[in-house]
């Protein structure tokens, strides 16, 4: 569970300032006339309270929760992880590639981060 900080974060702060400037961003994509973008001005109590909802659904960590199910898919019983390397000589193959640098970067792979079943090469 997250706990709350007690530092509250207003829209001067660098990450306020990051999410300001999405929505400008966004605004800037919109390409609006004068027309829509007066339209828009006049809907401010109505974009005010979008905003404020969608700040904070996206601001809750764990909004999906509830909507975790468990799996019922399995590896079949003859799948195995191959070792990266012959992953890569695979790919190459297939794909006609020269893997030297694909070698070069699998021998500097950092630690597997936990969980992780890994390391796939993916062309």
């Amino acid at each position: 569970m997250m706990t709350m900080s007690t530092t509250l974060i207003t829209s001067r702060d660098p990450k306020g300032q990051q999410a300001t400037s999405i929505f400008e961003a966004a605004y800037n994509k919109a390409n609006l006339d004068d027309t829509r973008a007066q339209r828009l001005n006049e809907n401010g109590d109505e974009l005010k309270v979008g905003i404020s909802k969608l700040i904070a659904e996206l601001s809750i960590s764990d909004r999906y929760a509830d909507e975790e199910v468990s799996s019922s898919y399995t590896y079949p019983k003859e799948y195995s992880r191959r070792p990266i390397e012959e992953q890569i000589e695979r790919i190459a193959k297939l794909f006609d590639l020269n893997p030297q640098d694909a070698y070069a970067f699998a021998k500097s792979l950092p630690e597997l981060p936990e969980g992780a079943e890994g390391w796939f090469a993916i062309p």
